[in-house]
C-alpha cells in the first residue's frame, strides 16, 4: 500500500511540473536564481527543451549575456536557428565582447553563407560553376570538419 501511495505521490508532482502541453510550467514566484541553478543543471543534462524554457524565463526578469548565451545554445541544439541568433544578439547587445556568443553568431552566418552559396552554385550546370565559389566552397567544408 505504501508502495502504492508513493507511485501516486510521483504521478501527481510529475504532473504539477509540467502544463498539459508538455511544456514546463511558468514558474513566476520562482526566484530567478532557483531558476538559473535548474536551468544550468538541464543545460549540463543536455536537456535543450528545459533549459531554452527555463532560460527564457530568467531572461524575461534579467539582463545577462550569460542567459541568453545559453538560451541561444538551447536553442540551436532545438534546431531553432532564428530564436538562437536572436538570443545572441541579445547577448551581444548585453555585452558586445561576449567571445562564445561571437563565435556561435558567426558559425550561424557562416552556416547560411555556405548555404546560399551552395545553392547558387548547385543551380549552375557544372561547366559553368566558378572556380573560385568552388574552392570557398571546400574550404568551408574543410573548416566545419575540424
Amino acid at each position: 500500500m505504501k508502495l502504492f501511495f508513493t507511485f501516486l505521490l510521483s504521478l501527481t508532482l510529475l504532473g504539477c511540473a509540467f502544463q498539459p502541453s508538455g511544456t514546463p510550467e511558468k514558474a513566476d514566484n520562482v526566484p530567478p536564481k532557483e531558476l538559473w541553478k535548474s536551468a544550468d543543471n538541464a543545460y549540463r543534462n543536455q536537456d535543450w527543451q528545459l533549459s531554452y524554457s527555463l532560460y527564457s524565463q530568467i531572461s524575461d526578469q534579467l539582463t545577462d549575456a550569460d542567459i541568453e548565451f545559453r538560451k541561444g545554445v538551447s536553442a540551436f541544439r532545438l534546431g531553432r536557428i532564428k530564436a538562437a541568433e536572436q538570443a545572441f544578439e541579445s547577448a551581444i547587445e548585453i555585452q558586445p565582447s561576449h567571445k562564445k556568443t561571437l563565435f556561435n553568431l558567426a558559425i550561424i552566418n557562416i552556416s547560411r553563407g555556405y548555404a546560399f552559396l551552395n545553392e547558387y552554385n548547385e543551380s549552375l550546370p557544372i561547366q559553368e560553376r566558378p572556380e573560385e565559389i568552388v574552392d570557398i566552397l571546400k574550404a568551408l567544408e574543410r573548416f566545419s570538419t575540424q
